[in-house]
Parts: C-alpha cells; structure tokens; sequence
C-alpha cells in the first residue's frame, strides 16, 4: 500500500513538472509572438506614415503641375 502511495505521488509530481515545463514553453513561444506582432505592427504604422506623406508630395506636385498648365493657357490666350 505505500509504494503504491509513493508511487502515485511521484507520477503526480512528474505530471506537475512536465505541465509547468510545458506551460512555461508556451509561455515563451507567446511572448515571443506577442514581440513579433508588436515590432510588425510597428512596421506597419511607419510604412503607413510614409506612404502618407508621399501621397502628400504627390498631390502637392499636382497641384503645382495643374497651376503650371493653368497659367501656361492663360498666358497662351
């Protein structure tokens, strides 16, 4: 009866240690998703802002473009 008892208890505790290795591995693999989605995100954000201001250049050159053409008809007139 008490080897079984020990028996028990040592399995229980082998399942407590292989559950915590295995949650604590998890625990890291998420962490190290969470960095990476965060870094990407932030990637993200920058290219955003980048793609923003050229469209801002863009449309500022048109604009400049479209003057251009305007005063060369008046003129032309």
């Amino acid at each position: 009866m008490r080897n079984t008892h020990y028996d028990k208890q040592n399995e229980i505790t082998k399942s407590k240690l292989l559950i915590n290795k295995e949650l604590a591995l998890k625990e890291s693999l998420m962490s190290e998703l969470l960095k990476h989605i965060m870094q990407e995100t932030a990637e993200s954000r920058r290219n955003a802002m980048k793609i923003k201001q050229e469209i801002k250049q863009l449309h500022a050159e048109k604009e400049e473009n479209l003057q251009v053409v305007h005063v060369h008809n008046v003129s032309s007139k």
